[in-house]
């Protein structure tokens, strides 16, 4: 009779009068400015007395009520976590792309082989451009037959002082185009994404430093520039230079 008894007290309030510990202990934890004020609002009285969780079941008016908003909170604390993680999750994939991104930023060597620009000249802009691709056919089937390995040492990081280039066409929107040299910041599957790095003397729709992205099917060349001048590849540049002299 134990719970009937404890029942008949909890409705009729005279748990108020219990000790000062613990009607302060009740009023702190159950009161409107506590912690836990807007439970209050479960019960038909207050302040309540703070129950052993063992024994809360003992009382039929408060059990459910207090059991549900234990859940409630217990739910909100994990729902809040859960997020924490997710956050803290999303950062850190972030981070980790980031630093294996290789890095590509080494200055030229003051003695690095200078851009030679070559204008092409003709009746047609389609058939100049043609013979165009006809003259630099050689020199751009070796360099895409040693793309992937040129992109293999630039996954991997490049030593200290050398810096990765590729080359491929711009177009203006009235045709007009050039071949640049475009220093790679990433290379994703078959994207690539790179900063220009020369002077432009026939497009303008695009300038000296820009990002732009390219699929992998519009390289013609590659390049790799060491700290003493010397480079690798530059296959296509090799091949107009020496036509230019």
């Amino acid at each position: 009779m134990a719970g009937r008894k404890a029942t008949t007290w909890a409705n009729s309030g005279t748990w108020s009068s219990a000790s000062p510990s613990r009607a302060n202990s009740r009023m702190a934890l159950f009161g409107w400015e506590g912690p836990l004020g807007p439970m209050a609002s479960c019960f038909n009285y207050a302040p309540l007395p703070i129950f052993p969780f063992s024994k809360v079941l003992q009382y039929a008016p408060l059990g459910p009520c207090l059991l549900s908003n234990l859940l409630l909170l217990f739910t909100m604390l994990y729902s809040a976590f859960c997020r924490f993680l997710g956050l803290a999750g999303l950062l850190l994939c972030a981070e980790m792309t980031l630093a294996q991104q290789p890095r590509n930023e080494a200055p030229l060597a003051p003695n690095a082989p200078t851009d030679r620009p070559l204008t092409i000249t003709g009746t047609s802009a389609e058939a100049a451009l043609r013979d165009f691709d006809k003259l630099l056919a050689p020199a751009v089937k070796q360099a895409r037959k040693t793309l992937p390995r040129a992109r293999q040492r630039f996954t991997k990081g490049l030593p200290a002082g050398q810096a990765f280039f590729l080359t491929t066409r711009i177009f203006d929107p009235s045709g007009a185009y050039e071949q640049v040299f475009v220093r790679v910041q990433e290379w994703e599957g078959t994207t690539v994404k790179g900063i220009i790095s020369n002077d432009l003397d026939v497009v303008r729709s695009f300038r000296p430093g820009q990002l732009i992205s390219f699929p992998e099917s519009a390289v013609l060349d590659w390049t790799i520039t060491t700290p003493d001048g010397k480079e690798e590849g530059n296959f296509v540049g090799k091949l107009l230079d020496a036509r230019q002299r």
